[in-house]
């Protein structure tokens, strides 16, 4: 077990965990893995044997076509939710040890059940924050309000009620002060309740090997938790480090790598709302990103070079300077990891223009004529309308 809190887990529940080297497979009708699959080089399974159960969440491997029985669910954003199902459906109610485990895996994989859990894994009832703001990226906050989960911010939770467990919250809002304001309470009937508090750094390694006078680097979410692009941009700066350090004849690195990774591991700007184009013919797209954080990789698919950010900045907020250019290829708006653009289409019918939206995965799949909610931006339905096209891009799926 690699991560120290999963260590301290394991032990804290007291699972009873062997290596493979200690285990004689040859005594057992079947062997099955779980969270992985066979020749993926992250598992201790001998490549000459074959299990007879594959249960995993990542994509399917050409290794796991040729097993007897498989369940991959590549859509879901946890392993854990698949086995809670099977339990659920022969009338299993686990116990407490068990349901922590499950819960802690769910948490874990989903990245403390951000919008990536709604997808199979729990049915959200509400994000509860007691800043009169959401603290991270806007877009994350507008995926779940497109989902429908309402984000009650200046709130706080004032008791987890239940006998002997969690059966409903009940929340409160805050004052100026941070005091619970009276008559403003609503209870919502749960079996959990998340609070989360930050993450820290998974750095025990790196200050244990600092401590014994190691020669050691770290990256990603062992230096500082942010965005990925901050992991890889760090993690490339720390491999140029290395690279020194083995006298191994690399370029001089730039004082603007590490400005760079400054501006990658930035907070998020203010939330600015900007008017969408005033025009009513052609196909363009719409960027509804109104707040300044380190994305920029619609400008860099556009094929006629039209789409940039404000001073040309890696945290500008993007922009056409050439509408009247546009192909309509949709390439911004299949690339954008917010889900922040959409393409309006004047061009067959400029009274009911064709819109484009980027669709939010859900456990049922959309079908064409299947009538559908439509939302703005905070999640308010706008009306119902029928799905005309459904596309799936090979480069950006």
């Amino acid at each position: 077990i690699g991560r120290a809190e999963n260590r301290a887990l394991a032990d804290y529940l007291g699972l009873n965990f062997r290596s493979i080297e200690r285990i004689d497979l040859a005594k057992f009708d079947a062997i099955a893995m779980v969270d992985t699959q066979p020749q993926t080089g992250n598992n201790s399974l001998p490549e000459d044997i074959t299990p007879d159960i594959v249960l995993d969440h990542h994509p399917l491997q050409p290794s796991s076509r040729k097993i007897p029985f498989t369940d991959i669910r590549s859509k879901y954003g946890a392993l854990s939710t698949i086995l809670y199902e099977y339990l659920t459906e022969i009338g299993i109610t686990p116990d407490p040890p068990l349901a922590t485990a499950l819960l802690y895996a769910i948490r874990s994989d989903t990245q403390d059940l951000g919008p990536k859990a709604i997808q199979a894994d729990i049915a959200v009832v509400a994000l509860i924050e007691a800043l009169p703001q959401v603290g991270g990226y806007k877009v994350h906050a507008d995926k779940l309000k497109r989902l429908g989960v309402p984000i009650y911010t200046s709130h706080t939770v004032v008791s987890a009620n239940g006998a002997d467990r969690v059966e409903s919250v009940t929340v409160a809002r805050l004052d100026e002060k941070w005091n619970v304001m009276p008559d403003t309470h609503k209870t919502f009937e749960v079996d959990t309740v998340l609070i989360a508090v930050g993450l820290a750094e998974v750095n025990e390694f790196y200050l244990k090997a600092r401590q014994w006078g190691m020669d050691v680097f770290c990256a990603g979410d062992a230096q500082e938790i942010a965005e990925a692009s901050a992991a890889m941009f760090t993690g490339k700066i720390e491999g140029h480090k290395i690279a020194q350090s083995l006298n191994i004849d690399v370029e001089q690195r730039s004082a603007e790598w590490d400005a760079k990774a400054t501006i990658l591991k930035s907070k998020p700007g203010p939330a600015i709302r900007r008017q969408p184009p005033q025009k009513d013919d052609g196909v363009f797209p719409i960027f509804h990103c109104y707040q300044e954080v380190p994305c920029n990789p619609c400008t860099s698919v556009c094929p006629v070079g039209i789409v940039h950010t404000q001073d040309d900045k890696i945290t500008g907020l993007p922009y056409m300077d050439d509408l009247e250019a546009c192909t309509g290829c949709a390439s911004c708006l299949a690339v954008c990891p917010g889900l922040s653009v959409t393409m309006v289409d004047f061009r067959e019918d400029p009274t009911h223009p064709f819109v484009t939206l980027p669709y939010e995965v859900w456990r049922e799949k959309v079908e064409v004529g299947q009538v559908v909610p439509v939302t703005d931006l905070d999640g308010a339905v706008l009306g119902y309308f029928p799905v005309e096209k459904v596309r799936s891009r090979k480069k950006y799926p």
